[in-house]
C-alpha cells in the first residue's frame, strides 16, 4: 500500500485496446487523481495524433460510470475534441457538465462555442460568457449576444457588456432605457471608458432629480473610482446638478480623488456621509485644515497626524488646537502632542502642567511631563519614582522613559536608574516593560544590550512576575530581533526556558523568513528541551505562534514530525499536525504515508482524510467507512465514517461505491440515532452517480422519522445527476409530501429549459395553499411564455390570498407587459392587506419613462387606499426607494396622509415628500405646510423632517424652506417654527437682517429668544464660520434680544472641531461686561473648560 509504484500509464498502452483499458483502470485505482488527469491528458494527445488504442480507451470510458466520464473529458486538454466537449455538455453530471463548458471556452472553435451556449440552461449562461470574456474570446461572444438579441431580449440587455468594444457602442444605446443598475455594473467593470461616457450622457439629459438615472449613477461611481477612470469626477460633478452631495456614495471617489473631492466638499454647503481617514494626507495644508473642520476625524487623529510632514502638524495645530481643547476638557490629548515639532510639544507641556486642574490627578499630569527638556523630566520624576504609591511610581517610570523617544542619547541614563530598582513590584515593572516596548527599536544600541539582558534576568529572578510583563518584554526583544538577532534569539529562549511557555500571539507578523532562521537555534534547543520532559503542548502552541514563518524553520519541523509519529497524547499529535498542515505543508508529502503505516488510526483523523482527499486518493480507500482500525485515535470497535463534502469527483469509481455503502450502513445501523442519519443523507447526497436508493428509503421507509424525511427531499434536488428529480415529482401528489418536495424542487427547475420545467410545472395537480402559490412563482421565473399566458390566466381566476401574492411576484419579471400592468392595477384594490403590500414593492429599476408612469399610477392609487396600513406601506417605500413624479401626480396623496390623525402616517409622509420633491420643493414645500399648518403636531412633525433633510441637503432645499417660511406667515403663531427654519436654512446675513426685522416688529419674545439660542447652538451647518458675521453685527445693536442672540452665536462658534480662541474669548468677556444683566449673566455662567489652559499659558 505504501510503497512507489513503478509502473506508468504508458504501460498499459503496451497491451491490445481491451486488454490495455482494464490495465489502465488498476493504474487509475492505485494512483492519485492528478496522476490519473495527467494519463489521459497524454491519451489524449495520443488520440489526436490517431493512436487508435487512445481512441479506442477515450470512447470506452465516455461511456462509462461518473469517475471514467469525467477522466476522459480530462482528455480533451490534449485531444481538443471539440464534439467531445459539446456531447459532454449535455452529460447527465453537473459536475462533468460544468468542466465541458470550462474546456470549450478555452479550447472549442467559435462555432462549437456557439453551439455550446445554446445547449445551456438559462442560469449557466452568465458565467459561460464570463469565461469567455477572461479568456478574450471576441469572435463567438459577439455571435451569441447577436443571437441573444432576436431570442431573449432581456438576456442580450443583462449580458450585453461582455461583448467586444465595437459590439457593445453600437447595441448599448437602443436597450439603455430599460437597463438595470446591475447591467451598468457590469458595463463598468468590462467597458469602463464607454461606461462612463454613456452615463456622462445620460446625466446631462436631466433637467431635475431623477431616482433611477442617480442610482445608476451611484451603482457605476464606485467602481469607476476604483479603476481610477479619469471621468469620475466629471460623473460627479454631472450629479451635482440635480441632486445633494448627501445623495452621491462617496467613499471610493474619496479615496481615488481625495483632493477633488475635498474641494467639492469644502465649497459644499450639504453634509456627505463621508470619512477622509485616508486621504488627509493628500491634500494641502489649507484644505487639510477646513476639511477637519467640517469633517472632523472620527477616528485615528494620531494616525493621520504621523502621515503628515511635520511642516503640516505645525499648520494644523496652529489652526485646530482650539478645537483639540474643546473636546478634551480643556487639554490636548498626549497622543496629538507627541506628533507635534519639539518647541509646540513643550510650550503644551508647560502649559498643562501649569493647569490647577492637573494638580490633584498626577497620574494624567504626568503624561505631559515627557515632552518637557530631559533635565526638566529628570527633576520631574525624582521623587514621583520613589513614592510609595505603585500608581504614582508606574506613571513616573512610563515618562521618563517616554521622554527618551525625544532625547534617544539618555537609554543609557534610563536603563542604568531602572537597574537600581530591582526589586520593584511586578504592576510597576509591568508599566516599565510596556513603555521600553513602545519606543522606538533604533533607541537601543549595541552598548546597551548588556543592561537589557540584566533587566531580563531581574524579571525572571522575581516571585512576582505576572504573563502581562512578560508579554511587554518579549515584545520588546522581538523588535530587537532584525538589529540583533543573536541576542533576540537568546534572550526570548531564556524567557521560554525559565517561564515555560511563549506570550506573544502574533510572531509571523512581527520577523520575516531570514530572521526566522536566524532564531531557530536558539529557540529549537528550547522546544526540543520541553519535548523531551514530555512537554509537547508548550512545544505545539509555541510552534504554532511562528505560523507561515515555520515553513523555514526546519529544526522544529522536524521536531513536530516527532511529535506526530511518537507522541502518547494523540490530542497533541493531532495538534502538531494541524500545525504543520497549515504552516509547512510541503512537509506531509513524506509524513502522511509514515504516519498511516505506524498508525492506521490516523485515517480517523478529519485533518488526515482532508489531505488525503486533495493529494492523496491513493491511500484513502481503507478509510472511506468499511473498516474499522485501532490505534490512539480510535478503540477499533467500530468504523469511523470520515465527513468527506468537497472534492469527491477526485475519487475513483470503487472508492465512491465503497463510501455510498459506508453511509448507507451507517444510516439503517439499528444503533444509529437521528444525527447519524442525517450525517448520512447529507453525505449521500454530495457523491457524484450516487445510487438512488439510498436517498429514497429515507422518503419511503417509513422507520425514518420526518426530519429525516424532510432532509432527504431537500437534498434529493442538490444530487449531480439529477436523478431526485422523479422522486420529488412523484411526491407532488402526495398531499403529505408536496409541500416539502415544490420548495426543492425549485433548484432542479431553474437548470431545465423552459418548456421542460413548465411541462412538469402544468401537470402538478395538488390544490395545497404552499404548493400552487410556489407553483406560480416558478411559471414567472422560468421566463416562458406558455408559462406567463398560464400566470395571466390564474391571476383572473379565483384564488387564496397567498396564491394572489405569488402572482404579484411572478409579474415583477415580465413588467415590460401591458397584461402584467392590468393585473397589477387590479391587485392594488385587494381586499387582503398583504396582496396590495406585494403590489406596492413592485421594484422600478429596470423601468422604462412609460413603466414609471404606470407605476406611480399604482402608487397613486396604494395613497388613496381605505386600509392606513396599505397608505403607510406605499409612504415607506416613498421615503426609501422614491419613483419619479416629475409631473407631481403624487402629491395631493402624500399631503392627504400628511394631515392624517396618525402622527406615524404623517411622518412618514413627511420623508416621502421630502424624498420626492426635493427637485421641485419650491412648490410642494409651501403646498404641503399650508395644508396642515392648522394641525399643530402635524406641521411640527414637518418642520422638524424639513429640519433633518436642511443638514444634508441645504444646497437644494434652501429656496424651498424661504417660500415655506413665507407661507407660514399667515399665522402668526408659527413664530418659532419659522425661526428654526430660518436657522437651518438662510444665509448668515440673510438671517441677521431677519431677526432684526422680527425685533422691528417685536416678536423676539424671551421664549423665542431662548429657542433661537438653542438652535444656534446646536446647529449642524457646514458654513459655521459665517456665525462670526452673524454675531458681530448683532453685538453692536442697541437691543438686548439682539446682543443676546448675539452672545448665544459666540458660544456655537466653539462647537464641534473649533474650540475657544483668545479672539472668542476677548469677545465673551465683553459680553460679560454688558451693561444689560440679561446678558452679563449668561455670559458670567458660560465657562468653557479651555479658559484655564489660556490662562495657564499666559502665567
Amino acid at each position: 500500500m505504501f510503497g512507489k509504484d513503478q509502473s506508468d500509464w504508458k504501460d498499459a498502452l503496451k497491451h491490445p485496446p481491451a486488454k490495455a483499458l482494464a490495465k489502465l483502470r488498476e493504474f487509475f485505482d492505485r494512483s492519485t487523481n492528478n496522476k490519473r488527469i495527467e494519463a489521459m491528458v497524454g491519451i489524449g494527445r495520443l488520440a489526436a495524433d490517431g493512436k487508435q488504442e487512445a481512441q479506442f480507451i477515450i470512447s470506452e470510458m465516455r461511456g462509462g460510470d461518473f469517475s471514467e466520464r469525467l477522466l476522459a473529458l480530462h482528455s480533451c486538454h490534449g485531444s481538443r475534441d471539440g464534439g467531445h466537449m459539446l456531447a459532454a455538455v449535455a452529460d447527465k453530471s453537473e459536475t462533468i457538465r460544468a468542466v465541458a463548458r470550462r474546456l470549450i471556452t478555452i479550447y472549442g472553435s467559435d462555432d462549437e462555442t456557439v453551439e455550446a451556449f445554446a445547449l445551456l440552461p438559462r442560469c449557466a449562461r452568465k458565467s459561460f460568457l464570463r469565461q469567455l470574456r477572461l479568456r478574450k474570446r471576441v469572435e463567438p461572444l459577439d455571435r451569441i449576444l447577436a443571437e441573444l438579441a432576436s431570442s431573449d431580449v432581456q438576456d442580450f440587455r443583462s449580458y450585453l457588456p461582455y461583448g467586444s468594444e465595437d459590439f457593445v457602442r453600437k447595441h448599448w444605446a437602443p436597450v439603455e432605457g430599460d437597463t438595470s443598475a446591475m447591467d451598468w455594473e457590469r458595463l463598468a467593470r468590462n467597458r469602463r471608458e464607454y461606461a462612463s461616457e454613456r452615463l456622462l450622457q445620460l446625466l446631462s439629459t436631466l433637467d431635475s432629480f431623477e431616482p433611477r438615472s442617480i442610482w445608476i449613477a451611484n451603482s457605476v461611481l464606485a467602481l469607476l473610482a476604483k479603476n481610477r477612470v479619469d471621468a469620475t469626477m466629471n460623473v460627479v460633478n454631472e450629479m451635482l446638478r440635480v441632486c445633494s452631495l448627501n445623495q452621491i456614495r462617496l467613499k471610493e471617489v474619496v479615496r481615488a480623488f481625495p483632493v477633488a473631492v475635498a474641494k467639492i466638499c469644502e465649497a459644499s454647503d450639504d453634509r456627505a456621509n463621508i470619512d477622509f481617514y485616508d486621504a488627509f494626507d493628500k491634500l494641502d495644508s489649507d484644505l487639510l485644515i477646513e476639511i477637519m473642520r467640517r469633517y472632523p476625524p472620527r477616528h485615528g487623529i494620531v494616525k493621520i497626524l504621523s502621515r503628515l510632514p511635520v511642516s503640516t502638524r505645525r499648520v494644523v495645530y496652529e489652526s485646530l488646537a482650539a478645537a483639540w481643547r474643546s473636546d478634551y476638557q480643556g487639554m490636548i490629548d498626549d497622543g496629538i502632542l507627541e506628533q507635534m515639532p519639539a518647541d509646540i510639544r513643550e510650550r503644551e507641556a508647560v502649559t498643562h502642567l501649569a493647569m490647577d486642574s492637573l494638580l490633584t490627578n498626577p497620574q494624567l499630569r504626568m503624561k505631559y511631563v515627557p515632552f518637557l527638556p530631559f533635565d526638566k523630566v529628570k527633576e520631574f520624576v525624582r521623587a514621583p519614582v520613589s513614592d510609595p504609591s505603585p500608581e504614582l511610581r508606574g506613571v513616573a517610570w512610563s515618562a521618563l522613559i517616554g521622554a527618551v523617544r525625544f532625547n534617544k542619547n539618555e537609554i543609557a541614563y534610563v536603563l542604568e536608574e531602572l537597574k537600581k530598582k530591582k526589586r520593584e513590584q511586578d504592576p510597576v515593572r509591568q508599566v516599565i516593560a510596556q513603555s521600553l516596548s513602545m519606543l522606538p527599536p533604533s533607541v537601543f544600541k549595541e552598548a546597551q544590550l548588556a543592561d537589557l539582558s540584566q533587566l531580563v534576568k531581574d524579571a525572571l529572578e522575581s516571585r512576582d512576575l505576572s504573563s502581562t510583563t512578560t508579554y511587554y518584554f518579549e515584545v520588546l526583544i522581538l523588535q530587537l530581533v532584525p538589529f540583533y538577532p543573536a541576542w533576540a534569539s537568546e534572550c526570548l529562549a531564556l524567557f521560554w526556558r525559565e517561564r515555560g511557555r511563549a506570550s506573544v500571539p502574533d510572531f509571523e507578523v512581527r520577523i520575516n523568513d531570514q530572521e526566522a532562521i536566524t532564531m531557530e537555534p536558539a529557540i529549537a534547543a528550547v522546544l526540543k528541551q520541553w519535548t523531551k520532559k514530555e512537554y509537547e503542548f508548550a512545544a505545539v502552541t509555541t510552534a504554532r505562534l511562528f505560523g507561515r514563518r515555520l515553513k523555514v524553520m526546519k529544526q522544529i519541523i522536524v521536531m513536530l514530525e516527532d511529535i506526530v509519529l511518537n507522541s502518547h497524547n494523540f490530542e497533541y499529535a493531532d495538534d502538531a499536525f494541524e500545525v504543520l498542515k497549515n504552516h509547512a505543508h510541503s512537509s506531509l508529502a513524506e509524513l502522511v504515508p509514515r504516519m498511516l503505516k505506524k498508525d492506521a488510526s490516523w485515517g480517523t483523523q478529519p485533518a488526515v482524510v482532508d489531505y488525503l482527499l486533495k493529494y492523496r486518493q491513493d491511500l484513502l480507500t481503507p478509510y472511506l467507512g468499511q473498516v474499522a482500525h485501532r490505534g490512539r485515535f480510535s478503540s477499533g470497535k467500530r468504523a469511523v465514517v470520515p465527513r468527506l463534502s468537497n472534492g469527491l469527483s477526485r475519487l475513483s469509481s470503487e472508492q465512491l461505491k465503497i463510501y455510498a455503502k459506508s453511509l448507507n450502513a451507517m444510516a439503517n445501523d439499528k444503533d444509529s440515532h437521528g444525527y447519524e442519519k442525517a450525517f448520512a443523507v447529507t453525505y449521500l447526497s454530495k457523491i457524484p452517480s450516487c445510487p438512488i436508493h439510498y436517498l429514497s428509503q429515507f422518503i419511503e421507509n417509513p422507520k425514518f422519522e420526518t426530519y429525516e424525511r424532510h432532509l432527504a427531499f431537500t437534498e434529493l434536488s442538490r444530487l449531480d445527476e439529477g436523478q431526485g428529480v422523479p422522486i420529488l415529482l412523484k411526491a407532488l401528489s402526495d398531499p403529505d409530501q408536496a409541500y416539502a418536495a415544490i420548495y426543492t424542487l425549485r433548484t432542479s427547475l431553474m437548470k431545465m429549459a423552459g418548456e421542460q420545467a413548465f411541462e412538469i410545472l402544468d401537470n402538478v395537480s395538488s390544490k395545497q395553499i404552499t404548493v400552487e402559490k410556489e407553483v406560480v412563482r416558478l411559471l414567472g421565473d422560468i421566463r416562458y411564455e406558455p408559462a406567463l399566458q398560464k400566470v395571466f390566466k390564474l391571476a383572473n381566476a379565483e384564488l387564496h390570498r397567498d396564491v394572489r401574492v405569488a402572482v404579484v411576484g411572478a409579474l415583477w419579471r415580465n413588467l415590460d407587459r401591458s397584461e402584467s400592468w392590468e393585473i397589477l392595477s387590479k391587485l392594488i384594490d385587494d381586499e387582503e392587506e398583504a396582496v396590495a403590500f406585494a403590489v406596492i414593492r413592485t421594484p422600478s429599476e429596470r423601468l422604462n419613462s412609460k413603466g414609471q408612469r404606470l407605476l406611480v399610477g399604482l402608487l397613486l392609487r396604494g395613497l388613496k387606499h381605505d386600509a392606513i396600513r396599505v397608505r403607510m406601506k406605499t409612504l415607506e417605500r416613498l421615503g426609501f426607494s422614491p419613483v419619479n413624479d416629475s409631473e407631481m401626480e403624487l402629491l395631493g396623496g402624500v399631503i392627504d396622509s400628511l394631515s392624517s390623525e396618525s402622527q406615524d402616517e404623517c411622518r412618514m409622509a413627511s420623508r416621502a415628500i421630502l424624498q420626492l420633491y426635493g427637485h421641485t420643493a419650491l412648490s410642494a414645500f409651501p403646498k404641503a405646510a399650508l395644508a396642515v399648518v392648522a394641525k399643530r403636531r402635524n406641521i411640527l412633525t414637518f418642520v422638524e423632517q424639513l429640519e433633518t433633510a436642511l443638514i444634508s441637503q441645504r444646497s437644494k432645499l434652501a429656496a424651498a424652506t424661504f417660500a415655506t417660511i413665507s407661507a407660514l406667515e399667515a399665522d402668526p403663531l408659527t413664530l418659532s417654527l419659522r425661526a428654526r427654519l430660518a436657522i437651518a436654512s438662510m444665509p448668515w446675513g440673510e438671517l441677521t437682517q431677519w431677526l432684526e426685522e422680527m425685533e422691528a416688529k417685536q416678536l423676539l419674545h424671551p421664549d423665542l429668544q431662548l429657542e433661537i439660542g438653542n438652535r444656534l447652538t446646536r446647529t449642524q451647518r457646514r458654513d459655521v464660520s459665517g456665525l462670526e458675521e452673524l454675531e458681530l453685527a448683532l453685538a453692536k445693536s442697541d437691543s438686548e434680544s439682539l446682543r443676546r442672540i448675539a452672545l448665544y452665536a459666540l458660544v456655537a462658534q466653539s462647537g464641534t472641531y473649533r474650540g475657544w480662541t483668545e479672539d472668542r474669548f476677548e469677545r465673551l468677556e465683553a459680553f460679560r461686561n454688558d451693561r444689560s444683566p440679561f446678558i452679563a449673566e449668561v455670559a458670567q455662567f458660560t465657562l468653557p473648560a479651555e479658559e484655564e489652559a489660556l490662562k495657564a499659558a499666559r502665567r
